[in-house]
């Protein structure tokens, strides 16, 4: 698991990419509830629930589950309309918006906005997902396609994302006067399973 806001200290730079890779048995969600009924099993292999690893964002107009998390954060019948640029057909987002900056930080910033309200609503909420949806898709835009070729890796459109919005939303928080730990994680697996190089 790749995580944009590091808990740990086993921190490196990729490029112009700051990343954090936990370790291979540190942290682990367990993929099925038959894996974590045994309290003792599950603490023994490092095993977390789903509740603490990837919680719900909570939002007054939409449902946003732990899990794949980019089509509800940012539901296409809420956007796209106006926002065409956000969205790779019907199943994943663009996160470069097609290489428009200025649709990217609309985006961008609509993202931080809500995961920052969700995050201000409940203190108790600290692990949060912006996560590609689930299947084996990828946007294939020139702009996506560049940056995957730059770091050999589909991971590093999210890995760059995530980094930018926890800068967003600490900001959004320092505006507020307020300090607040939390995280902000992704998904790597299937077609972004491979770390981003140089």
């Amino acid at each position: 698991m790749i995580i944009a806001k590091p808990r740990c200290a086993e921190l490196g730079f990729v490029g112009d990419i700051e990343k954090v890779v936990a370790p291979a048995v540190g942290y682990l969600v367990e993929g099925g509830p038959e894996m974590i009924k045994d309290g003792l099993y599950a603490k023994r292999l490092g095993y977390v629930s789903r509740e603490e690893s990837m919680n719900s964002i909570p939002s007054p107009d939409r449902y946003i589950a732990g899990w794949h998390t980019s089509l509800a954060i940012l539901p296409p019948d809420m956007y796209k309309e106006e926002h065409p640029l956000w969205y790779f057909g019907e199943s994943q987002l663009c996160l470069t918006a097609g290489g428009n900056a200025e649709e990217r930080d609309a985006m961008l910033a609509e993202v931080a906005r809500i995961m920052y309200e969700g995050l201000k609503s409940d203190s108790n909420l600290w692990n949060i997902s912006f996560s590609q949806m689930d299947g084996s898709s990828f946007c294939s835009c020139t702009a996506c396609s560049e940056i995957y070729t730059k770091y050999s890796s589909r991971s590093s459109v999210w890995l760059i994302a995530c980094n930018e919005l926890v800068e967003r939303v600490d900001q959004l928080f320092a505006n507020d006067g307020i300090t607040r730990e939390y995280r902000i994680n992704f998904f790597v697996y299937s077609s972004t399973q491979d770390c981003p190089v140089m």
